[in-house]
């Protein structure tokens, strides 16, 4: 990349991922999802890294996808294409589960879709007041969430959040529901969130990643991975309904606030 969007740097044995595209709420863009794998892989194999932590800059941890930058609805895609998009994306956040390292995130303002799912995925999500969290709000798609969220939230609050438009949690909701981990204060959430970080990083690297590995093998006993990677299959025929591509027409007549706002009466 030739911009700064994803800022890296390694101190104290933490490596700090920080989504740097404020003016965008970090919305990510292809190049930004590419580089932040390619960071994850670098501090995958740095000796001197013991654990991860990600943060957004400004007022936001990460809106979504940049829909713009991802050309929707501006280049036809095949399904295959869409297929592999899709895979290419849940590979990813899978991959922020699998990492051998523990993950932190440090999440505040909004966080939302693709930002919603990187939380998520992390080991340990520490939440500001005043933030809000969910999925995407155009509903155009199905089995992400259905897949992702049922492991750690149950059935019930799964199904709120994939059948009501507009679905959002503030921070307290969160950590109750099992999404985030604990709140902070917004005035001091960098500084908490980095006295967890580092306390974390005085355990021995290779203990940590033990202890991560024990608890992700509970996980992919009960078929974690299958189910999270198989949602590529019904997102992508999701895609191509009637009723998503009615959707999509009502956004290029109306615009996304209007059709959003007619979801939501």
């Amino acid at each position: 990349m030739t911009d700064d969007t994803i800022r890296y740097e390694v101190a104290e044995r933490v490596a700090t991922i920080t989504l740097n595209r404020p003016e965008k709420l970090n919305a990510l863009s292809p190049p930004m999802l590419r580089e932040l794998e390619r960071r994850l892989g670098e501090s995958r194999y740095d000796e001197a890294v013991r654990v991860v932590h990600v943060r957004g800059a400004g007022r936001a941890f990460c809106a979504g996808y940049d829909l713009e930058s991802h050309g929707d609805d501006q280049a036809p895609r095949s399904q295959m294409q869409d297929w592999e998009s899709l895979d290419a994306q849940l590979r990813l956040w899978l991959s922020v589960v699998e990492f051998p390292k523990p993950v932190v995130a440090e999440v505040h303002g909004f966080c939302f879709a693709a930002g919603f799912y990187l939380a998520v995925c992390c080991d340990l999500t520490y939440v500001a007041e005043g933030t809000q969290l969910g999925g995407v709000a155009l509903p155009l798609g199905a089995g992400i969430l259905e897949s992702l969220l049922p492991w750690f939230i149950g059935p019930k609050k799964t199904r709120e959040i994939s059948l009501v438009p507009g679905t959002r949690w503030d921070a307290e909701e969160a950590v109750q529901l099992g999404l985030a981990t604990e709140v902070f204060p917004a005035e001091s959430m960098q500084l908490r969130t980095r006295e967890v970080v580092l306390r974390i990083a005085q355990v021995p690297g290779d203990l940590l990643r033990l202890k991560k590995n024990a608890a992700n093998r509970v996980l992919f006993a009960q078929g974690f991975r299958e189910a999270v990677l198989g949602a590529a299959n019904v997102d992508a025929l999701a895609h191509e309904t009637p009723g998503a591509q009615e959707l999509r027409q009502s956004v290029r007549e109306l615009g996304l606030k209007e059709t959003l706002r007619r979801l939501s009466r």
